[in-house]
């Protein structure tokens, strides 16, 4: 997993908290398992968080926790990947002083 771009980052963000779920449901503790997958704790840290790691990293960890074939499972669905909210362009951020009834803050005023 390379370092996450805007698009990728709450789907390695989801496949991380699972990873995590996983290691903690088995009472590992993190340096204990980067240690059993020859990985430094910083490493499995930036894979848990959704912040880097590689795809071989990935598969160490799970042959660490014996769940070598389970990599399917961490994957979220894309489908259900959350919907960023969408930005107000610049031209629609300043106040409507063009319009009736919008005052110079931009709020609308009854009766105006």
């Amino acid at each position: 997993m390379a370092p996450t771009s805007s698009k990728q980052g709450p789907a390695l963000q989801v496949l991380g908290e699972r990873l995590a779920a996983w290691r903690r449901a088995r009472g590992v503790r993190p340096e204990v398992l980067a240690a059993q997958a020859g990985l430094s704790r910083v490493v499995l840290q930036q894979i848990e968080t959704g912040r880097g790691g590689s795809l071989e990293d990935l598969q160490k960890i799970l042959e660490a926790l014996e769940l070598p074939d389970r990599l399917a499972e961490l994957i979220p669905d894309p489908a259900a990947a959350p919907v960023k909210p969408v930005r107000r362009s610049k031209l629609m951020s300043g106040p409507a002083t063009h319009a009736p009834g919008y005052g110079k803050s931009g709020e609308w005023t009854p009766g105006d």
